[in-house]
């Protein structure tokens, strides 16, 4: 039984081709039901989010055909192959430290932001709620759970800023000295924009 993830993120590719990709909460359980009714895993969650989307299963299909058929299911469409290139592939052991990476903000737009590890655990759930994972899976991201808690309390990873939200007003703040004199708009209905907004009113914004 082999463990393999697929995915593409903000360093492979923009985000208008990401975006193609995602999936909503809502299109997700089906998602993960279609993966093992078509036989393309034993074991799935799927992880979307602005920067990334991924897909961890356990298969006994060979390695080079499931990475085939995965791919194909994320991109059915035949006239746009062109993308494919931008997908990465991890087996096995390169599988696994992926994940510990990714939910310890390793692999995040910003080293060490605390989302993705939120973010990875709300996945998981979906796919614990729709019954995709397994002993092999359900081991793995325990695992990775654990590793990102003791990373994190270990470290000194958390210091600072810690989210794409942070960075962005205290750039902000280093071109605007008074925030109580703007009016500032902020673009975005989700997580990251709602954490902006609040960062800024923290920051002594009022006209938003």
């Amino acid at each position: 039984m082999a463990i393999l993830v697929i995915g593409i993120n903000h360093k492979t590719a923009p985000i208008e081709i990401r975006e193609k990709f995602a999936f909503s909460i809502a299109s997700m359980a089906d998602s993960l039901k279609s993966l093992l009714s078509q036989k393309l895993a034993d074991e799935a969650v799927i992880l979307s989010t602005c920067n990334r989307v991924e897909i961890y299963i356990s298969t006994q299909l060979g390695n080079e055909l499931a990475f085939e058929k995965i791919i194909k299911f994320l991109n059915p469409d035949t006239d746009n192959k062109d993308v494919e290139s931008l997908f990465y592939k991890h087996a096995d052991r390169d599988c696994i430290e992926h994940l510990f990476k990714v939910v310890c903000g390793l692999d995040s737009m910003v080293l060490g932001e605390t989302e993705i590890l939120g973010q990875v655990k709300d996945s998981y759930q979906i796919a614990l709620k729709n019954k995709t994972t397994g002993p092999i899976l359900n081991r793995l991201f325990q695992k990775a759970f654990n590793v990102a808690k003791k990373v994190r309390s270990e470290t000194a990873i958390q210091r600072g800023n810690i989210s794409v939200a942070s960075v962005a007003v205290d750039l902000a703040g280093k071109i605007f000295s008074d925030f109580n004199k703007l009016t500032i708009l902020v673009l975005g209905a989700g997580d990251t924009s709602e954490k902006t907004v609040r960062a800024l009113v923290n920051k002594g914004a009022k006209n938003l």
